[in-house]
């Protein structure tokens, strides 16, 4: 009987492990982010506004994809807490140690990845805005 319930724990422990490492769902209540595309102006423009009001410490990233467009490469992440529910074109310009192999794979077999540290640089003004690949901590798959 004590070997059901190890074994009944062992299962619930690995179940719950691979569900804990899932990205939360969230739903979007910007209407900018539902009317235009991550590569938008418009959609740069007020992801950046809404980082900057939330705080870039206070988010959580997940790997979408890789996007190559006009010969510049991108990752495309999510970006989310409580209040927010977005994805960012990240365009990369160094592709170090810790994130290299995305690219050489295309994303194959890391969406969906936690982005722990994610460091990136928000570049524009009003008109414009960019979020330029500075750093990652490590890939929590």
């Amino acid at each position: 009987m004590s070997s059901y319930l190890n074994q009944g724990a062992v299962l619930f422990s690995i179940i719950m492990l691979f569900f804990s490492c899932d990205r939360p769902q969230c739903k979007n209540n910007n209407a900018v982010f539902n009317d235009h595309v991550a590569a938008s102006s418009e959609y740069k423009i007020e992801l950046a506004k809404q980082i900057n009001e939330i705080g870039p410490e206070n988010l959580r990233y997940w790997l979408k994809a890789y996007v190559e467009e006009y010969e510049q490469e991108y990752l495309l992440v999510y970006v989310q807490n409580d209040s927010l529910c977005a994805v960012m074109q990240l365009k990369v310009n160094d592709w170090d140690e810790k994130i290299k192999h995305i690219r050489e794979k295309k994303c194959v077999g890391r969406r969906g990845a936690e982005l722990r540290g994610l460091e990136y640089v928000m570049v524009g003004n009003e008109n414009s805005a960019s979020f330029v690949y500075d750093g990652l901590a490590r890939i929590i798959d």
